[in-house]
């Protein structure tokens, strides 16, 4: 992929979460929450591998909400994010927390405000798909301490569980009326949870890992077969609630926010229509008028340094 395909397509992308206008509260409160469990795998797969529990790194913390929840178990939380406003939110929202926290605005391909073998575990959670791999793992090498694990959390496109038609609604509306305004590549390799992005090669490196929750073997969840997994097959990511929970999270989209700007003319009606629709197909074709599961299928990639 191209170097400069991704710095281009991660301005533009950053660009809209820096705006005035961007509402991070909004993005905290709707995003799918990352499972206990999940985090768990993955201090748990450092932990086993002789990591500490000294110092953690949020890589592209957005609104804080990895960080806050490892704060419970590490000394030391050091956040940071190109995004000026989910710096500001991820501030807020670790204000209360008793670990040691640092915040600042920057990417992972230079961290100068790090010293060099300083953090045990860096995480990115639905970031790593806009790194420039060709600095970033040289940086993230420098700052991480030998036996130190790098860990990235990706999901990938929501189904609704059990249910084909409101799936495919779902999925048709991200890739035919959105697909346009995702930025690509980024968009592409989250969507393969991260399986495009190579491990480096090298003695420096040990012990890469990639896990998946889907519900089904990794690779991931194939979305556009709709192979939909049944309430008792609940992948680790869900979330439960009725209409307003999804159709809140939609609006945390960057595609959507992209295309509201692109078309104003329909930036207050073109959600509201495709809901309309789309509740009105499921109340047909399910029954079903207020509870549902959305689901992600999600993925970890574990590296190590070498000791």
């Amino acid at each position: 992929m191209a170097v400069g395909t991704i710095r281009q397509s991660r301005r533009v992308f950053m660009a809209a979460f820096s705006k005035k206008a961007f509402d991070a509260a909004n993005y905290l409160s709707h995003r799918p929450v990352y499972p206990a469990t999940l985090l768990n795998k993955i201090v748990n797969n450092h932990k086993d591998n002789g990591g500490a529990l000294n110092t953690l790194l949020d890589i592209g913390c957005g609104p804080g909400q990895i960080a806050h929840e490892l704060s419970k178990q590490f000394t030391k939380v050091i956040a940071i994010d190109p995004s000026s406003n989910m710096i500001s939110m991820a501030r807020e929202h670790l204000s209360g927390v008793k670990c040691e926290t640092e915040f600042h605005q920057g990417s992972v391909e230079d961290m100068p405000y790090l010293s060099s073998n300083s953090v045990d575990l860096a995480i990115a959670g639905q970031a790593a798909h806009w790194f420039d791999f060709s600095l970033a793992w040289k940086e993230l090498h420098r700052i991480l301490k030998p036996g130190g694990t790098v860990a990235f959390i990706a999901y990938s496109d929501p189904f609704i569980v059990g249910e084909r038609g409101p799936s495919e609604d779902i999925y048709h509306f991200s890739h035919d009326k959105l697909g346009p305004y995702w930025q690509q590549p980024g968009r592409r390799l989250v969507e393969n949870l991260l399986t495009e992005i190579p491990f480096p090669t090298g003695s420096e490196w040990n012990g890469g890992l990639r896990l998946g929750f889907d519900g089904h073997p990794f690779i991931h969840y194939d979305s556009h077969q709709f192979t939909i997994p049944n309430g008792d097959d609940l992948p680790l990511m869900h979330k439960k609630g009725g209409k307003k929970m999804i159709e809140d999270y939609l609006t945390t989209w960057s595609s959507v926010n992209t295309y509201r700007e692109k078309h104003p003319q329909e930036k207050d009606t073109f959600l509201p229509d495709f809901f309309r629709g789309f509740w009105a197909r499921r109340e047909k074709e399910t029954g079903h008028r207020d509870d549902i599961i959305i689901a992600w299928p999600s993925s970890i990639t574990l590296l190590h340094k070498s000791h």
